[in-house]
């Protein structure tokens, strides 16, 4: 077969071929049609061709074999003469050198050129080809901004700084513990300890959980600012104590009243030694620790072989709700 003939059936094959694999031809200077002649022009284009750039390309082999070009050119290294920045004085000017490699394939995914510059984290056609979220959290850090993940000094972390939920253990949960206990919640000897600190465990979620519940607010078992706030306001003349929350006695210019007097009321009531419930005197409802209830105690303490002191401590509170009737 004749060169020209030849030449054109193989330029109608490779743009065959082309469509087949959906190849992505991006030149830099389009070719628009085969040279059937080779002239001095051609020698011309053909050197000028030796500094150009060609991406993506197919190429059709003597051999018939076809292969696919991600980058290629001819020259083997290629210093870009563009600025990238300049002082208005023009006395001082930084170059970058472009540096084009024969195949991207093991450069990102997401880049569609072969160069990247160092100091935007893009690739020269303008994609990102990096994440990111990384590079921005070490950019707060280091801008001093607080990370969720640091960790906090269990020593001198006060009530409020943070979210208090279960197996967080510090001073804040010490001072917690204490406010539970000042509200009726708790007592401080029922917290676990973990390296010499409260620890917020079960008690401690069930004791906030109660005071929720008396409050009105949600349940989470948590204690945010909002919640913090609501239990330091809170009146503890409202709190539905649990009896053993705190040891009952007689006194007699402030007499103790709340809901564990009673249900100690009650269960003395149960077992024979209490007054009847019309006889009990109340504050805003509440039975009210009497010099008559300190008495139906002593009766009981004596009729199980305890100490007659009148006062209702963890072991009483044990004791009568051990028995039944």
């Amino acid at each position: 077969m004749k060169r020209k003939p030849r030449q054109l059936l193989r330029g109608v094959l490779l743009s065959a071929i082309a469509s087949m694999f959906g190849a992505n031809v991006n030149a830099e200077d389009v070719v628009t049609s085969a040279k059937t002649e080779c002239d001095e022009n051609d020698i011309n284009e053909l050197e000028k061709s030796k500094y150009r750039v060609y991406k993506n390309v197919l190429k059709l082999n003597p051999s018939s074999m076809i292969t696919i070009i991600d980058s290629h050119r001819s020259h083997s290294s290629h210093r870009s003469h563009s600025s990238h920045s300049s002082h208005s004085s023009g006395s001082y000017t930084r170059r970058h050198s472009s540096h084009y490699s024969h195949s991207s394939s093991s450069g990102y995914g997401t880049s569609t050129g072969s160069t990247r510059s160092t100091s935007t984290g893009t690739s020269s056609s303008g994609r990102s080809t990096g994440t990111t979220g990384g590079s921005s959290r070490s950019s707060e850090t280091a801008l001093g901004q607080k990370s969720p993940f640091q960790s906090i000094n269990p020593k001198t972390v006060i009530m409020g700084e943070r979210t208090m939920s279960l197996n967080v253990y510090g001073n804040d949960i010490n001072q917690l513990v204490k406010l539970l206990e000042e509200k009726l919640y708790i007592r401080e000897k029922w917290v676990s300890k973990k390296n010499g600190y409260m620890l917020y465990d079960s008690k401690v979620e069930e004791a906030v959980k109660h005071f929720q519940k008396d409050a009105g607010i949600s349940q989470s078992g948590k204690i945010e600012e909002s919640a913090l706030q609501a239990l330091r306001d809170w009146n503890k003349d409202k709190t539905t104590a649990v009896l053993g929350v705190r040891d009952l006695y007689y006194i007699e210019l402030s007499p103790m009243f709340g809901s564990d007097v009673d249900e100690l009321a009650v269960l003395l009531g149960e077992k024979g030694f209490m007054l009847e419930s019309s006889e009990i005197e109340r504050n805003n409802g509440h039975a009210i620790f009497t010099k008559d209830i300190e008495m139906a105690v002593k009766m009981y303490q004596a009729s199980n072989n305890m100490p007659d002191t009148g006062r209702v401590d963890e072991a009483l509170v044990k004791s009568i709700k051990g028995i039944r009737k």
